[in-house]
């Protein structure tokens, strides 16, 4: 479980496609909602919404071959 606010998920957003470009702005990042949004089921909605959003980030991120979640990346040192 990730505590953190929605301004922070989309300064994630704009910094992760600052740096990687195409691949992170295709993703559809979720808008915001200004009417109800202290609703549980808005906060249900939003949260359902991020999380896809972040499947798809770490699913994309890891074919970033700069990307830190890049699947070669690996803390393991390979031996000829």
């Amino acid at each position: 479980t990730l505590f953190r606010r929605y301004r922070q998920f989309r300064d994630l957003h704009t910094q992760l496609v600052n740096r990687y470009g195409v691949p992170i702005q295709s993703l559809p990042f979720p808008g915001r909602k200004l009417f109800g949004s202290k609703t549980e089921a808005v906060s249900s909605e939003r949260q359902r919404e991020l999380q896809q959003y972040l499947n798809s980030l770490i699913n994309v991120a890891s074919k970033i071959a700069a990307c830190p979640l890049h699947k070669a990346h690996t803390r393991y040192i390979r031996w000829g």
